[in-house]
């Protein structure tokens, strides 16, 4: 999802179970979408009724901000591609650990 509008008319007709929304932020897998950042994120997690997915560009750095405005989860490429060991196990693990305790932090913050 793009908008607001297509999240509320895709929620209403109930069937999906939850919603991919961005590009949050800038990417490089995707660099031609435009960025709605947290506040349009934080006003679609509130409109609708189903989990909201955060996608583009996220990172370990920006995924609390992401977790505060609402965002359920995160579906990205370049947090597990880029970075200093791409495809290594252990590399993979800390990051997902990374985005893990940010999005248990976030709890304090709602």
């Amino acid at each position: 999802m793009h908008a607001i509008e297509d999240a509320v008319r895709v929620d209403e007709e109930g069937e999906v179970d939850y919603l991919q929304f961005g590009t949050v932020y800038s990417s490089r897998s995707k660099p031609e979408a435009e960025a709605c950042g947290t506040d349009v994120l934080e006003e679609t997690a509130r409109t609708v009724s189903l989990p909201v997915l955060a996608v583009g560009g996220i990172t370990v750095d920006n995924s609390f901000e992401v977790f505060c405005a609402g965002a359920a989860g995160v579906a990205a490429i370049g947090l597990f591609v880029e970075g200093e060991s791409p495809g290594d196990p252990d590399a993979i693990d800390q990051v997902v650990g990374s985005v893990r305790r940010a999005y248990v932090r976030s709890y304090d913050e709602r």
